[in-house]
């Protein structure tokens, strides 16, 4: 939709963070941390250049997330809360980390045997376990600007 549009979106993808500038890191809560920070500084930096950034990870501690929006300096941050039962998330683990988790082969992993702060006002909420397609509400008090209905999103 964006290219459509002409407008120029990079996706920081987490996987592909932990495997280059985040290879350092493990999934301690100071790890994690870390890893968003750099996820949001890679993000500010490329956002200052123009670019929309789509940062796509799981951030499991409120105190990160407020952290990375604080980063950013007032250029726009949406907060998207993707909302799936762990059920339903394992049902559809195409790389098996759910049942990995529950052997305890991954220590600390997210919903299954660590811990997840779910957003309290996220600034678009999707239910990804609904009718069997997604369901978005935003928050009223998002920019003007960002408040175009997106295909597929009801």
């Amino acid at each position: 939709m964006l290219a459509e549009r002409n407008i120029v979106c990079v996706i920081l993808d987490g996987d592909e963070m932990r495997a280059g500038p985040c290879s350092d890191l493990g999934f301690s809560p100071e790890d994690r941390a870390e890893n968003v920070r750099r996820a949001a500084e890679t993000a500010r930096l490329l956002s200052s250049q123009g670019l929309v950034v789509v940062c796509a990870l799981v951030s499991p501690y409120k105190r990160d997330r407020d952290a990375a929006r604080s980063m950013m300096r007032g250029a726009p941050f949406i907060e998207a809360y993707v909302d799936c039962p762990v059920d339903i998330c394992r049902s559809r683990d195409p790389k098996g980390h759910y049942e990995k988790a529950s052997r305890g082969d991954i220590p600390s992993f997210t919903g299954v045997t660590g811990p997840y702060e779910p957003p309290n006002r996220p600034d678009l909420h999707l239910r990804t376990d609904r009718r069997g397609s997604m369901i978005a509400r935003r928050r009223s008090s998002m920019p003007s600007s960002r408040r175009r209905p997106a295909d597929g999103v009801a």
